[in-house]
């Protein structure tokens, strides 16, 4: 669930734990446009940037990448992944924001932050509430010079 009154950022990405027909569906409450594809060094990250992966982990590549939009995202998405076996689920997002009210200009609202942690006035990503099913993973991907990425894992 992401937080309403923020632009949510993040990233579906399915990795099959058996072998033979895996299929994966994700579904939204609102008109989000997606695009599947293959997980591997240099996919495009988004559908609306030219931004590349860079660094990607091991256990990321030749998963199922579900693309979304960098920004354009509707407010108070849901999004709900099916897959059809068992199957880890990966969630790539930002770290964090810059310091809190920088946002207005564009900057990092487009990241999905939200609330301030209270720490020199750093913003928090909304991924930073998903819960304690959640596991925060060690490698994440990259899509710029600096590592500003996080991944979540939840088996499902």
């Amino acid at each position: 669930v992401v937080p309403t009154g923020e632009p949510p950022r993040g990233f579906a990405v399915l990795v099959p734990l058996t072998a033979g027909s895996f299929n994966v569906t994700v579904t939204s409450n609102t008109e989000l446009e997606f695009r599947k594809t293959i997980m591997d060094e240099g996919v495009m990250a988004w559908v609306d940037r030219d931004h590349q992966y860079l660094d990607v982990p091991e256990y990321l590549k030749h998963g199922i990448l579900f693309q979304q939009p960098f920004k354009e995202i509707p407010p108070g998405s849901v999004l709900t992944v099916r897959p059809n076996s068992a199957s880890t689920v990966y969630v790539l997002t930002e770290r964090r924001g810059g310091p809190a009210g920088h946002e207005a200009n564009g900057a990092h609202g487009a990241h999905g932050y939200h609330g301030v942690n209270g720490v020199n006035g750093v913003r928090r990503s909304w991924a930073e509430d998903l819960g304690s099913s959640w596991h925060l993973e060690e490698a994440a991907p990259r899509w710029h010079e600096l590592p500003t990425m996080r991944t979540y894992s939840r088996y499902c």
